[in-house]
């Protein structure tokens, strides 16, 4: 059984509540079919097959143009991150303490794919793309996406004489899972010292998964407590969510009481991974 603490020493708070952008409805009308290799693991709905290093894997998938206008359907490859709510796939990582930590996880260095497609009205396209094996052992983890610009909203504020342009797209998503090589390793994350956020109002805990492989079905408790303040006791839950291989990232513990008082906080934490206990 392990046991995680932390103290941490708050000087000074600030809060700077976020943003909010709600998109426009989408006009255009696609979907996407993946169409599985031969060497396809399983059912689950995305990319999940065996791979050895230096090998390169063609892929394909079915672009459908279900509107009666031209369109063009860009394509990419995304990384796959660790976040509170799990994994997530994007280009470049959303916060500078989200990360991956070795640089040949990056899926979107090994997928090949073209920039665009364009389609007639209901046309429909095979597109190939290609996966390069890293010389890794593990798992790699990525997807590839598929998107159409919508067109432009305009965001007025008639107060400040201020306008915003936000393009918007529509996209699908369909991930790529590849093994490689025959790793037994451990599956574990740790945690490191946790800090204070005004802007989120939430203490943020790094949370590091150093091993090659998905950490699913993380849960776990926690309790913050005030030094020489008995009657401060702020505890909750930590909902389920995964971790990408070879990923780090910063979970918020939040809560409703506002922000935090200057003095010494003590953090600790309860995990089960996979239902074991880890204290």
């Amino acid at each position: 059984m392990k046991r995680w603490s932390w103290m941490m020493i708050i000087l000074l708070v600030l809060a700077f509540p976020p943003p909010f952008v709600y998109p426009a409805e989408n006009d255009f009308e696609f979907s996407v079919e993946p169409i599985f290799p031969q060497s396809q693991i399983g059912n689950e709905g995305y990319y999940h097959f065996q791979g050895e290093p230096n090998q390169t894997v063609t892929l394909q998938a079915r672009v459908i143009n279900k509107s009666d206008q031209q369109m063009q359907v860009l394509i990419r490859g995304l990384n796959a991150y660790s976040s509170k709510q799990g994994i997530i796939y994007q280009e470049e990582p959303a916060s500078d303490t989200t990360s991956i930590i070795e640089e040949s996880y990056q899926f979107k260095n090994v997928i090949t794919t073209p920039s665009e497609i364009n389609l007639e009205p209901l046309e429909t396209k095979i597109v190939d793309f290609s996966v390069k094996v890293p010389n890794i052992s593990g798992t790699l983890l990525g997807s590839v996406e598929f998107r159409v610009f919508q067109g432009t909203e305009e965001l007025a504020n008639n107060e400040e004489q201020s306008q915003l342009l936000i393009d918007q797209y529509k996209a699908v998503n369909y991930g790529v899972q590849v093994d490689i090589g025959d790793y037994t390793g451990t599956t574990d994350i740790s945690f490191g010292t946790p800090t204070y956020s005004p802007e989120q109002i939430a203490m943020m805990i790094p949370v590091e998964n150093i091993h090659p492989v998905i950490v699913p079905n993380i849960t776990g408790t926690y309790e913050i407590t005030k030094e020489g303040d008995n009657d401060f006791s702020i505890k909750g839950e930590l909902p389920s969510f995964k971790m990408a291989p070879m990923t780090t990232f910063q979970y918020p513990i939040s809560w409703a009481e506002g922000t935090l008082e200057p003095g010494t906080y003590h953090v600790s934490s309860t995990l089960a991974l996979n239902g074991q206990t880890k204290e």
